[in-house]
């Protein structure tokens, strides 16, 4: 009888080993990347003055959104919270000793409203941004690669 007893055992402990195993060799896989994995963005400041970023890039919607302010200490460098797989962002910057980075001589650049407090504003809205010291900006253009883009910010 204890023969019986121990394949038993051994078949119970076959069974549990090949219903198991599969379950656990999935969890350790790491999961497959999403379709829409989207950009990462990292903004790095190379200047020597602390400086404030506003961004313009299409959402994962489609529609386009201007946003501000990321603010960086020199040398140091954020990845801003956003939801898009477009490629295209346009930035403008300034810093804290008067330094712009602006698209006024890049070609492809754009024109779009901005304030001094945090935003986030539609461009197909009718409206303008709330907030204090409304003003348009000049943002320049840059295009991420394989799905990654480090704008920086030198003097």
């Amino acid at each position: 009888m204890p023969k019986t007893r121990d394949r038993s055992l051994v078949k119970a402990a076959e069974i549990l080993l090949l219903t198991i195993l599969p379950v656990l060799m999935l969890l350790a896989m790491p999961p497959p990347p999403s379709a829409e994995a989207g950009i990462r963005l990292v903004l790095k400041n190379n200047s020597y003055e602390a400086i404030t970023v506003a961004l313009n890039y299409r959402t994962s919607s489609g529609r386009w959104i201007t946003r501000g302010w990321w603010r960086i200490a020199p040398g140091r460098t954020t990845e801003p919270d956003i939801n898009t797989d477009n490629t295209y962002f346009y930035f403008y910057a300034e810093g804290d000793d008067g330094g712009v980075w602006n698209g006024d001589y890049d070609s492809n650049g754009i024109t779009r409203w901005v304030v001094s407090d945090k935003f986030d504003h539609y461009d197909d809205s009718p409206n303008r941004p709330k907030g204090r010291d409304l003003r348009q900006a000049s943002f320049f253009m840059s295009q991420a690669s394989n799905s990654y883009l480090m704008q920086s910010f030198s003097d």
